[in-house]
């Protein structure tokens, strides 16, 4: 559960690994209250936001993304230049 600012949107899928809300306390307590009311929905966000960690942010994925965002800073200065 998160505010829907900033780097949240990066990491969390909206109602699937978890919540992204405004700015609002009620809003934010009325989320907490649910997540901790529903197992099963405790289960699935957890669930998502494992698989998404591992798919998203894994060592190999993570370099690849280093990777080709320095090739392409490389090429455009070749461009450039």
């Amino acid at each position: 559960i998160a505010v829907d600012e900033g780097g949240h949107s990066e990491t969390i899928i909206d109602k699937e690994t978890g919540f992204l809300l405004p700015r609002n306390h009620e809003k934010i307590a009325s989320c907490i209250i649910k997540v901790l009311s529903s197992q099963k929905l405790r289960k699935k966000l957890v669930k998502n936001a494992v698989l998404y960690v591992h798919k998203q942010w894994d060592i190999k994925s993570t370099s690849i993304k280093i990777e080709d965002y320095f090739t392409a800073l490389l090429q455009n200065k070749k461009l450039t230049s």
